[in-house]
């Protein structure tokens, strides 16, 4: 359960205070991901590179309705080195 507050004054130093409380239900995710990428190899232990995630979701709340969350994408700049 979720509960919001708002609070709201005014010039004359009134105030109002509103809640809505939401209720919860539990879902299951899961993303579908396809990594696409490169990486270069600088030194003999040093790599640097770039790799984007290009995946679909889909999202099933228990109870209720299933939704299809569209093509989305991830980009991460790499680099490594061993420890």
């Amino acid at each position: 359960m979720v509960i919001e507050t708002i609070l709201d004054w005014d010039n004359d130093e009134n105030s109002s205070r509103t809640e809505t409380a939401y209720e919860g239900k539990s879902s299951i995710f899961t993303r579908a991901y396809a990594p696409v990428g490169i990486r270069f190899q600088l030194f003999k232990h040093f790599n640097i590179g770039l790799e984007t995630n290009i995946g679909i979701g889909i999202q099933s709340v228990v109870g209720g309705q299933t939704y299809l969350i569209p093509m989305n994408t991830s980009v991460q700049a790499l680099v490594s080195w061993p420890l």
